[in-house]
């Protein structure tokens, strides 16, 4: 008789513990933090650039494809709230900004920097945390060094400048924006949050090549205007590149 009351003791000492961790799991479910998430897409008019392997045709008639655009946005905040002060895309990686803990409530509206003050520009890449967007280890090739400072943003495209109806993709086009004289602030209203599960809002953002080349009357022709490292001979395109950029740069 001893021996089948230990028993009964034991079975539950283990169906309470068994109670307690499935309890502890359903409170874990329900405190899930509420996350925030900006995505952005490249696009062209209203053709996405999802791959290398996308061309789209310019107003001049160039055929142009993607290869690769990286941004660096910082302080990006509505009003006192502060989202995130960096955050870095990169088409290589895949569509996301950023991600942090946070409701869409608090950001109605969207104001951020594309790049980075003059303050934070020339200081010390490795000084920054190790998981801050500005960081030297995650910046990586974003950052030219302590003096010319970091990469604004980033655009390698290869083109076919040739109308003779054959694919001849060999016209490089690089715009490395960057330098004090090329930081642009800017703010987005009107956001469409959009809630896709797991606790998680979503703003989508995207930039519109289209608008980056021809901006009202400023214009950027790929053909004559190819390259800039925002050399001081070459801040005139990088400028003008900045604030297309600019314009280029909204919400869905």
């Amino acid at each position: 008789m001893k021996h089948v009351l230990n028993y009964l003791v034991v079975i539950g000492l283990v169906a309470t513990v068994g109670a307690c961790r499935d309890k502890d799991k359903e409170n874990e479910e329900e405190t899930v933090e509420p996350q925030v998430e900006i995505t952005m897409d490249p696009m062209y008019d209203q053709q996405f650039l999802s791959s290398e392997n996308v061309i789209f045709t310019t107003e001049e008639g160039y055929r142009v494809k993607l290869r690769e655009m990286k941004v660096i946005l910082t302080n990006l905040r509505n009003g006192e709230q502060l989202l995130s002060p960096a955050a870095m895309y990169d088409s290589k990686k895949g569509k996301t900004l950023l991600k942090v803990n946070g409701t869409s409530s608090n950001f109605g509206s969207l104001s951020f920097n594309i790049g980075v003050d003059s303050v934070l520009n020339h200081s010390d890449p490795a000084a920054f945390p190790n998981d801050h967007a500005l960081n030297i280890v995650n910046a990586s090739d974003m950052h030219w060094s302590w003096n010319p400072g970091y990469i604004f943003f980033k655009i390698e495209l290869i083109a076919d400048t040739l109308d003779d109806g054959m694919d001849n993709f060999n016209h490089p086009v690089t715009y490395h924006v960057g330098m004090d004289e090329t930081f642009q602030s800017t703010q987005l209203t009107g956001l469409n949050w959009n809630n896709i599960g797991n606790s998680v809002e979503q703003l989508r953002l995207k930039v519109d090549f289209k608008r980056l080349l021809q901006n009202g009357s400023s214009t950027v022709d790929i053909k004559t205007e190819s390259m800039t490292h925002s050399a001081p001979a070459q801040l005139p395109l990088s400028i003008k590149l900045a604030e297309n950029f600019k314009a280029a740069l909204t919400a869905y």
